[in-house]
């Protein structure tokens, strides 16, 4: 019953709050669309007409009505291909977080709670990845096992674990003192009974918090990757390519470049939007 009063509250305070109100609603309309691309995509966004390239948008003189968006220099139309693109966009940035998400949690966990050798050999690879520039340390596997998009969710999971799990390391080893905590181990309860019981429970605000800030982060280094050609490679859309492509025609089709670096922005903000409002409910201390 309190699960469900809970739920409640935050459904309110999210309708409260208008900027994590536009956050989620923006979320929802690029999630759908990403997944209705098939049934809402105008055109096929890897068909080619060189009869109708770099057309303007509509509104603006030569524009077609029937690219709303206007066409790039093979004539694909934008809309299309920004829909289509969506799906990498969104897959990459949720999968990857998901993937360090799982991978730093658990680590963060079996540090806090073990503490000793254990946590500081956890610490210490920690350490020496964050003494790498995150970028280059991307680029560099990105180029060493190949630009796709396998390569490059397993890449960016595997390497942006290290946020979740200093932060769960950190609400571990407090929650590791509690009272409650002491009862289950003078009880006789097994470290992993009281890490799903008593440990998990209690950093899931924290992991939802360090989530809603990696997966931006994520959407705008796949984006990076491949406006530099190391991420997902042609004829597959997606619109850190798409804007890539763009700069060459950037005085003459604006549109190449502008649209695609909406959707970033838009769906960056979004997240954000969100992740700042959860922050704020989540945070005990707040």
């Amino acid at each position: 019953m309190k699960k469900r009063s809970d739920k409640y509250r935050l459904l309110k305070h999210l309708f409260d709050s208008k900027e994590a109100f536009i956050g989620a609603l923006l979320i929802l309309l690029f999630v759908s669309t990403a997944l209705l691309a098939h049934f809402i995509s105008p055109h096929d966004p890897l068909h080619q007409d060189l009869t109708k390239r770099l057309l303007p948008p509509f509104w603006q003189t030569g524009g077609d009505p029937s690219f709303l968006l206007g066409t790039d220099a093979l004539g694909r139309d934008i809309l299309s291909r920004i829909i289509y693109g969506g799906r990498v966009t969104l897959f990459v940035g949720f999968i990857c977080a998901s993937i360090a998400c799982v991978v730093g949690s658990l680590l963060g966990i079996i540090g806090g709670y073990l503490g000793g050798k254990v946590d500081n050999f956890i610490m210490r690879i920690a350490d020496i990845q964050l003494s790498f520039p995150f970028i280059i340390l991307a680029i560099a596997l990105v180029a060493a096992f190949g630009p796709n998009l396998f390569n490059i969710v397993i890449i960016l999971g595997l390497t942006s674990w290290v946020r979740f799990a200093r932060v769960v390391r950190a609400d571990t080893m407090l929650l590791r003192e509690q009272d409650y905590v002491a009862a289950a181990v003078a009880i006789g309860a097994s470290r992993v009974r009281i890490v799903l019981r008593h440990i998990l429970p209690n950093v899931v605000s924290s992991i939802i918090v360090v989530g809603t800030l990696e997966v931006p982060r994520l959407i705008l280094m796949e984006a990076t990757l491949s406006f530099l050609g190391l991420g997902i490679q042609p004829p597959l859309p997606s619109w850190g390519s798409m804007a890539s492509d763009g700069r060459v025609y950037i005085s003459a089709a604006w549109w190449l470049c502008t649209f695609p670096g909406l959707a970033i922005m838009l769906v960056v903000l979004s997240v954000n939007l969100l992740g700042d409002w959860l922050r704020d409910e989540l945070d005990v201390r707040i």
